[in-house]
């Protein structure tokens, strides 16, 4: 009780509150001439209202250098902009946008108007073509700052919590109706789903929170849900204490804030203003850490699948897509000259079609692997159409094992570690590889690890034994095992990818729906896997799955650019490829070296 009355007279009391500055303000930019600075128009204010100076100068909480007053004056000016009073033409610089007289200002209407758009901007996030995921990463992070904010602004304690915890917030003194503890969940969806998703939630939290004297608040976006009904059946069914706001309790029981609704309206753009204010290498850090405890858990319960591309392979002398193709074209083209010189000109023609040597064939050679053509997919389509069948996977095999492969790396071993069968079953759920080759198989062989070639609809997974998805194509080194059909040419992606119920993409889709799934080797640029990612999501409000991909060090191109100004756009840029991978569900473990890989696969299995 002394608490309370302690905060019924604290000083901060008698400092006017937001939308009683609304009046007072717009009457000083009046008086201004219709412009003025943050300084000039709180002058106005308190002159206008003849605040006493000990007033105007109570600190705001937590800060050394800003007053109560000049806080609750940028609200007035957030609600002015965002109801069409005020334009911001530069950094704490405000005037007037429109005419009006004093006697037509309804500072209700002004307030009320506010908050009808933070409603309607919430409810029209689905209309602005941005992943399930961005919308709700968009309205969580309107709903936790706007909180935050208000918390703040009331001096009650608080502890945020992040989006990937038991919690976001927790509110000792409760919040709104909701007396004592309570911890404070956002969540985002369909009604069906949310549903689920508060059942699930409570049954978890039972765990964690005490029943007795602490509740939880759930603030819900997107579908309208039967918040009573729901209420009423946690109580019922766990004794559990629990609310649900949805977007329109909000904004009646908390004061909105104008800047954070740019969250709603501009999600994307918001992103860039995060990214540099953030610092990223510390998130980076403290990401990787939670992604790979993450991992060991699903590895931990058989739940995770490897996703394997080709750097995978590369490692071990398996030539990347685009060096394999340029081979295959020098290798069409050979073959077409060989045709030619046999059956394509007549006898009395003194001189051979095309008259190669083998210094020129090796100089065709290096031209064509120096060809930096970005649609190589292109190239196949002709080098597939000018082989035979045989000879097609004849040229692909020959040119895939040119090089003296290897499997006796680092990163195979890890692979193949964490492939060791665990218990009676297991470690992990399964391995989708989009590369040809056979050196995984190798490996598991040498190991003596069973595994299940799965390269063709016809072939089906076995529970006894690891199965290995060659949603590509398959060509062993050995050519008497059983090859299939290749994923290579644009006309392959097209009818595949255009297929949905091609068994390629349904394991795909079943691996991202049923697992975690863990992306290796693979550079995350396939528009189609992305697709496939974005088709698969069940669980919108969280990145399930993860990539381990390696951060672009601008030290390495940088000219004359000073250490400072190249580390900021180090940050900057991996803060943007961050988020960009996470609206699809992805979460990205980076690293700054490649050989850091094998390492981190090892901490999954311990």
């Amino acid at each position: 009780m002394n608490e309370l009355n302690q905060k019924m007279n604290s000083p901060k009391n008698k400092v006017p509150q937001f939308h009683e500055l609304i009046r007072p303000m717009l009457q000083g930019l009046q008086e201004l001439g219709g412009s003025g600075s943050n300084k000039d128009i709180l002058n106005k204010i308190i002159e206008i209202l003849q605040i006493p100076q000990e007033i105007a100068e109570i600190p705001h909480s937590g800060s050394e250098s800003r007053t109560e007053l000049d806080y609750r004056a940028a609200w007035a000016r957030s609600y002015l902009k965002k109801a069409g009073y005020l334009n911001n033409p530069s950094r704490s610089f405000w005037q007037l946008a429109k005419e009006f007289s004093m006697d037509e200002i309804d500072v209700k209407e002004i307030v009320d108007s506010v908050r009808e758009q933070a409603s309607q901007m919430a409810n029209m996030l689905p209309a602005k073509e941005i992943t399930t995921i961005e919308m709700t990463q968009a309205f969580e992070k309107y709903v936790s700052l706007t909180l935050q904010d208000y918390l703040k602004s009331e001096d009650k304690g608080y502890e945020f919590h992040g989006f990937s915890n038991d919690y976001d917030l927790f509110i000792p003194e409760g919040i709104g109706n909701t007396t004592g503890p309570v911890y404070v969940e956002v969540k985002y969806g369909t009604a069906p789903y949310l549903v689920t998703r508060i059942k699930e939630y409570c049954k978890k939290a039972l765990a964690w929170m005490s029943v007795e004297r602490e509740s939880i608040l759930f603030i819900v976006g997107g579908n309208t849900v039967d918040k009573q009904q729901l209420e009423q059946d946690m109580r019922e069914t766990l004794g559990m204490n629990i609310a649900i706001w949805d977007i329109n309790d909000l904004t009646e029981k908390v004061p909105i804030f104008p800047a954070k609704l740019e969250y709603l309206s501009e999600p994307r753009a918001t992103i860039v203003q995060e990214v540099i204010r953030e610092k990223t290498d510390d998130i980076i850090e403290n990401d990787n850490r939670k992604n790979i405890q993450a991992l060991q858990e699903a590895y931990k319960n058989e739940q995770l699948v490897l996703f394997l591309g080709a750097g995978v392979s590369m490692d071990a002398g398996i030539p990347l897509w685009d060096v394999l193709i340029n081979k295959l074209l020098v290798k069409m083209i050979l073959l077409a000259v060989e045709e030619e010189e046999k059956n394509g000109h007549d006898d009395d023609n003194e001189s051979s079609v095309l008259p190669f040597c083998e210094r020129e064939i090796e100089e065709i050679r290096e031209i064509a692997l120096q060809n930096k053509e970005q649609t190589s997919l292109v190239q196949m389509r002709y080098i597939r159409a000018a082989l035979q069948p045989e000879q097609y996977h004849e040229a692909v095999h020959s040119e895939l094992y040119s090089n003296a492969v290897t499997i006796d790396t680092e990163l195979l071993r890890a692979i193949a570690m964490l492939c060791r069968p665990r218990r009676q079953h297991k470690g992990l759920a399964g391995v989708v590889t989009y590369n040809f080759d056979d050196l995984l198989e190798q490996v598991l062989e040498k190991q003596d690890i069973d595994y299940h070639i799965i390269q063709n609809k016809d072939k089906k997974p076995v529970n006894d034994k690891l199965n290995i998805y060659h949603v590509h194509g398959y060509l062993s080194q050995k050519k008497n095992q059983e090859w299939s059909e290749l994923i290579f040419s644009e006309e392959d992606y097209h009818r595949v990818y255009g297929d949905a119920y091609c068994w390629s993409n349904m394991a795909q889709v079943k691996a991202f729906q049923d697992n975690v799934c863990l992306f290796v080797g693979s550079s995350m640029t396939d528009p189609n896997v992305r697709r496939l990612l974005d088709e698969a999501m069940r669980h919108p409000d969280e990145t399930r799955h993860f990539a381990i991909l390696k951060r672009k060090d601008y030290h390495e191109i940088a000219g004359e650019q000073s250490e400072a100004a190249v580390k900021w756009y180090q940050n900057f840029d991996d803060g943007i490829r961050n988020r960009i991978f996470n609206s699809f569900g992805i979460s990205v473990i980076w690293v700054k070296d490649y050989a850091e890989i094998p390492q981190i696969l090892k901490q999954l299995v311990r």
